[in-house]
């Protein structure tokens, strides 16, 4: 039964998402007048994520009608060894985006300090946030 109302809060989620992408690329489309690289650019951004959030939807309501997968599904999103594996992914995942993004951040000093900034700016954002959500969990866990 708890499986079942997170299934729902994801289903939700998604399709919200979905609708959102959809509205936004709308909007868009219509209300600016867009570069071609940027309406093209935005166009594949926007129809990814609706199209991923549509097969997360199919995914979803095939869980919901068949109590069989839905089990499976959840033992193996419960499993520890999955929960451990993942969490690491998670963890060396982002460690190795952040050094690329410092890498990145000091050869763009070279070539366009404007970008290095950006970059800079959003890898500081980033340790922000890992920061506030270690100090988070630290406190709840």
């Amino acid at each position: 039964m708890k499986y079942q109302k997170k299934l729902k809060s994801r289903l939700i989620y998604v399709t919200s998402t979905f609708f959102l992408a959809l509205f936004t690329s709308a909007l868009i489309c219509t209300q600016f007048e867009l570069e071609d690289y940027t309406y093209g650019f935005l166009t594949g951004f926007l129809g990814s994520i609706g199209i991923i959030m549509i097969v997360s939807i199919v995914q979803y309501n095939k869980m919901k009608k068949n109590p069989d997968l839905m089990r499976k599904e959840q033992i193996k999103e419960e499993d520890e060894r999955n929960c451990m594996i993942q969490q690491k992914t998670y963890s060396l995942g982002l460690r190795v985006v952040i050094l690329i993004n410092a890498m990145i951040a000091i050869v763009f000093s070279f070539i366009d300090p404007k970008i290095a900034m950006l970059i800079s700016c959003e890898l500081w954002l980033s340790v922000i946030v890992i920061g506030v959500l270690y100090m988070y969990y630290k406190k709840k866990l």
